[in-house]
């Protein structure tokens, strides 16, 4: 069967979407605004030893910016995402396009599936949303996670989809 990596598709597509000077407009009390290009998958995994232990979900990423990548889990893959409660995976030049909180999901997704399995024999199916645009282009507003004392992290205030 052919397939493609998601770590390779979403950055190519994020790419060609999203411009290559990223215009942050700085606001008050520390916000910045900036374009941003979120993505909808529906996440389908289940046992070889048994189909019933099975489990869907949904996976939501965002891009923004040259280098913010954050993603947040929602039970169904038609949940709207909450993305003030995102995980910033990265903000960092040299790791962002290898999305590497991919295989953290995908391996926490398989022990709680099928924990005596090996995580390569679990089927897994990665669809983006037939429902629902494959992504969407909005408007974020973001500022720093005053709990990282590293001054690295970001978080999400909000995010509006341009119509």
């Amino acid at each position: 069967m052919l397939s493609m990596r998601l770590e390779q598709v979403l950055p190519a597509i994020r790419d060609m979407v999203l411009p290559v000077s990223h215009d942050v407009k700085f606001l008050e009390n520390g916000l910045r605004e900036e374009k941003a290009l979120a993505f909808s998958l529906d996440i389908s995994m289940s046992s070889p030893n048994n189909y019933e232990n099975r489990k869907r979900f949904g996976l939501h990423i965002m891009f923004f910016g040259n280098t913010s990548v954050f993603y947040i889990l929602t039970k169904s893959p038609f949940d709207k995402p909450d993305w003030t409660k995102a995980i910033n995976a990265t903000n960092h030049n040299s790791c962002w396009r290898s999305m590497e909180f991919l295989s953290s999901i995908f391996f926490n997704n398989c022990k709680e599936i099928d924990d005596e399995a090996r995580p390569c024999d679990i089927d897994q199916s990665i669809y983006f949303s037939l429902l629902r645009d494959a992504w969407k282009i909005g408007t974020v507003q973001w500022k720093k996670d005053e709990t990282d004392k590293s001054n690295y992290k970001r978080k999400i205030v909000s995010f509006d989809i341009n119509k």
